[in-house]
């Protein structure tokens, strides 16, 4: 896997750019996701909330609680593998 630099280095690339000129993330992301998922055979779910970026709403919102468990089982419903790599990108939450 990269390090971060070497994402900043990719994300500015042409092809890893949007047609509005700013970098692809999401293109890069299920990339990785996808090399990830080639390496274990296992269903990869990125489960994420966009606490990095600024904004008005706290990151005591942003966390993970009993409220997303409609959005964890929309994202696993349709896994046929076994097992599961989940990565979780959050400022904390309840595991529970």
């Amino acid at each position: 896997m990269p390090t971060w630099g070497q994402l900043l280095t990719e994300l500015q690339r042409p092809e890893n750019r949007t047609s509005q000129g700013g970098p692809d993330f999401d293109k890069v992301r299920r990339k990785y996701l996808a090399q990830l998922h080639q390496l274990t055979h296992r269903a990869v779910i990125l489960y994420a909330s966009a606490f990095t970026d600024p904004g008005p709403i706290p990151s005591s919102v942003l966390q993970v609680s009993l409220g997303d468990v409609q959005g964890f089982m929309e994202a696993v419903s349709g896994t046929t593998e076994k097992e599961l790599d989940l990565i979780l990108h959050s400022p904390g939450g309840s595991a529970e």
